[in-house]
């Protein structure tokens, strides 16, 4: 349970805390941010199609109209000038020169006889057939100057300058024989998407957007909860249980988070009433033992026996106070100056003629349980001084968590031992005897309290000479 506890071999330790991600990549990198992306890619999506179709159809509808109009103009202006006078057609032309319609009447078609070339051209024809049929019209012919597909596209698609308006010829003749030409310019109707319809889609959009973020952020607030509570269980064994309530999957991970909660409970619990039961039926024949052992007459002997007696009562007892301190529930958690009670503590043994320095210029304020932490500083600062013979404490705080570092220069430990050295009853090299050490629990219990609080502890030994041990707390 807790956070993983951290070793190297030689060199400096690196400060990071756990992984970081920029802001950005952690919303992609989280459930919520992919979801809104995949949704926003979706409505984009969605709605480029919609407005491709809504543009091709807008198009069609804006081009037959057009050809309609046209077709309209120029079949009434046939009929007008085919009941006038031959003169009063002539001077009709000579006065339309400098109008939107110029009309002429010839003996032949100012447009070639080719079969209409484009989309435009096609429906102006069709539509001027259609109109001119009841006047007796004989053929119609139709050009627009550089007509492809589109109305919307001439200009672009033929490369004609984009100022420049386009010329429609049309040609109809008469039973008589005659060909009325008439010229009429298109002005160039190749127009940009309407704003109206893009701040649509951009209000539409952000509407979708932001009702999504308010619902995504509904559907996975329990993943959140549940994995805040997945990671306080490794603190605190004894937290309240989760409200089983959310979505389906949701209520099933919290019951299964409850339930596995309460199994560690009473695994737990059990192993610590076996360890105080065996801890408390030995102490009988132990003190049985050290009865008889004190009427022995040799003197050499009996302090011997009752110096292991003495040594198995501490490890009985060593045992049953680890095991009692992995259940974390005997103390408030408050916010405590970890630089002051460090301080306090190499103060003390700096009274006592111990080598102990620390550097904790600044307040650091870290949520904790005062005692507990006491005493993971305790062993700690007491490992370096028992092993190494010194040992040097600072405080480096930072907004997101508060680093204590003890080093010291004494041998540190094997390479091979880092990685149990913080495992129960596992002590050091050779040299660090029962004489001159404890029963291997130190590091053990320290490792336990600092977890118990959502930190982190680290060992490695320092290219100099010597161990270097950092705790890492959250503020």
């Amino acid at each position: 349970m807790g956070r993983r506890l951290h070793l190297h071999g030689r060199g400096d330790i690196g400060m990071n805390w756990g992984m970081s991600w920029p802001p950005g990549r952690a919303l992609c990198a989280s459930l919520r941010g992919q979801t809104l992306i995949i949704m926003l890619a979706g409505l984009l999506v969605s709605h480029g199609i919609v407005l491709v179709l809504y543009w091709g159809d807008r198009d069609d509808a804006v081009v037959l109209t057009e050809a309609e109009d046209l077709a309209d103009h120029i079949a009434a202006m046939t009929v007008l000038v085919s009941k006038l006078p031959p003169d009063m057609q002539a001077k009709m032309a000579q006065v339309s020169r400098g109008s939107m319609f110029r009309i002429s009447v010839d003996t032949r078609s100012a447009v070639p006889l080719t079969p209409p070339q484009g989309r435009i051209e096609t429906l102006i024809e069709a539509a001027l057939q259609e109109r001119t049929a009841g006047i007796g019209a004989v053929a119609t012919r139709v050009r627009v100057a550089g007509a492809s597909t589109s109305l919307f596209h001439e200009v672009a698609q033929t490369g004609a300058p984009a100022d420049r308006p386009l010329v429609l010829d049309a040609a109809i003749q008469r039973p008589d024989g005659r060909w009325f030409n008439i010229t009429t310019r298109l002005s160039d109707r190749t127009k940009p998407w309407p704003t109206a319809v893009l701040v649509y889609t951009f209000c539409v959009t952000s509407l979708v957007l932001a009702v999504s973020v308010w619902m995504v952020g509904r559907v996975t607030r329990p993943l959140k909860v549940l994995a805040a509570a997945a990671e306080g269980l490794g603190r605190d064994i004894n937290r309240e249980p989760l409200n089983e309530d959310g979505p389906v999957e949701v209520a099933q991970a919290a019951r299964a988070l409850n339930a596995m909660q309460g199994r560690l409970r009473r695994l737990i619990d059990n192993r610590t009433q076996m360890l105080a039961a065996i801890s408390h039926d030995l102490r009988t024949p132990v003190t049985l033992l050290r009865l008889r052992a004190e009427m022995l007459p040799d003197a050499g002997q009996r302090e011997r026996i009752l110096a292991t007696l003495e040594e198995m009562d501490a490890m009985t007892s060593a045992l049953v106070a680890f095991a009692r301190q992995s259940v974390v529930e005997h103390e408030v958690e408050r916010a405590v100056d970890v630089a002051a009670l460090l301080d306090s503590l190499c103060a003390d043994r700096a009274d006592a003629g111990q080598p102990v320095s620390c550097a904790a210029a600044e307040p650091a304020i870290v949520p904790c349980r005062p005692q507990e932490l006491r005493r993971a500083l305790t062993n700690i600062i007491d490992n370096a001084l028992t092993y190494a013979g010194s040992a040097r404490a600072r405080v480096i705080a930072s907004p997101r968590r508060v680093t204590i570092a003890v080093e010291d220069d004494g041998p540190g430990i094997p390479e091979a031992q880092l990685p149990t050295i913080c495992h129960p009853f596992v002590r050091g090299e050779s040299s660090r005897n029962r004489d001159t050490g404890g029963l291997g629990l130190g590091l053990a219990i320290a490792q336990t309290i600092i977890e118990g609080h959502g930190g982190e502890l680290h060992l490695a030994n320092r290219p100099e000479g010597g161990l270097r041990v950092l705790i890492r707390l959250p503020r």
